[in-house]
C-alpha cells in the first residue's frame, strides 16, 4: 500500500488515514462494487469453463489441452464480463469513498471517456487472467486426476 505521496504505509496506518479522511465508510469504499463483480463473475467464470471444457470434448480434444481451453475461456469471459466494475471498484476505493455510488462513477466514466472508459489496462489484466486461469485450472485438473488414483 502507498500513500498519495508514494511512500509504502503499513495497513493500520493506511487504515488509519482512510479513516481519518472519510471515516469508518471510507475502509468499505468499492465494497458493493466488489461483491457487484466477484458474485456473477464468478458464475460466469465456471460456465465458461465448463461450457467450453465440455465442447472441447465433445471434439475429442486431449484432456490437458481441452483443460487449457477452458481455463482461457473462463479468463476471457470472467476479465471481459467484470473489468468495468472492477474500474468502477478502483475509482471508488481511490477517492476514499468521495466518488459517490457506483451508478454515479459509471455514469462519469461513459460521459468522459466512453465504453471504453471501461476497459482501461485490459490487455495486462486479460494476460495476467488468461495466464493463471491456464495454470489454475490445470494444476486443479491434475490434483484431481491424481487423487482419483490412490487406493481408497
Amino acid at each position: 500500500m502507498q500513500s498519495q505521496t508514494g511512500v509504502p504505509l503499513g495497513p493500520l496506518r493506511t487504515a488509519r488515514d482512510l479513516c481519518a479522511r472519510g471515516g469508518l465508510p471510507a475502509l468499505f469504499a468499492g465494497l458493493g462494487a466488489t461483491i457487484a463483480r466477484e458474485v456473477p463473475g464468478t458464475i460466469i467464470w465456471f460456465a465458461a469453463y465448463d461450457s467450453a471444457m465440455r465442447r472441447l470434448r465433445e471434439w475429442h480434444t486431449p484432456r490437458p489441452l481441452a483443460v487449457m481451453g477452458g481455463g482461457l475461456t473462463a479468463g476471457l469471459a470472467f476479465t471481459l464480463s467484470t473489468l468495468p466494475l472492477e474500474r468502477i471498484k478502483t475509482i471508488q476505493q481511490a477517492s476514499a469513498g468521495g466518488a459517490g455510488g457506483a451508478l454515479a462513477v459509471a455514469t462519469r466514466v461513459l460521459r468522459h471517456e466512453g465504453v471504453a472508459g471501461f476497459y482501461l489496462g485490459l490487455l495486462p489484466v486479460l494476460a495476467r487472467n488468461l495466464l493463471i486461469d491456464v495454470i489454475q485450472w490445470s494444476a486443479a485438473d491434475a490434483i484431481r486426476q491424481r487423487a482419483a488414483r490412490l487406493p481408497a
